[in-house]
């Protein structure tokens, strides 16, 4: 027999409360808490931080939040890092990082 889903363990109540954590952290970040394309990321880390034993709707909101900065602030680290490693590997680099081009110097003439 197959093993039951984890998400029955949630009362009527947890699951109220993870919501509205969810669409409350999603509009402080300016995100639609359905289309935005980290939504489930955001609605996982509401549901881990609750089973971790948070489960006050404004405690929720804040460290939802925060952890979800923190991911943007390292993907956009790692991205840009990776970016500018790619590149300059192929011989480009991104605006603003180009690198200087060798000059020739004219020869001295004696």
């Amino acid at each position: 027999m197959p093993k039951q889903p984890h998400f029955e363990q949630y009362t009527d109540e947890d699951w109220q409360i993870m919501s509205e954590a969810h669409k409350t952290a999603s509009l402080k970040l300016g995100r639609d808490h359905r289309e935005h394309e980290n939504a489930n990321r955001l609605a996982r880390t509401v549901m881990m931080l609750f089973d971790q034993g948070i489960k006050n709707k404004d405690i929720l909101v804040r460290m939802a939040i925060r952890r979800e900065l923190a991911n943007e602030h390292l993907a956009n680290e790692l991205y840009s890092k990776f970016d500018s490693i790619t590149l300059l590997d192929h011989g480009s680099a991104p605006a603003g990082k180009q690198k200087p081009t060798e000059q020739k110097r004219p020869t001295e003439r004696h």
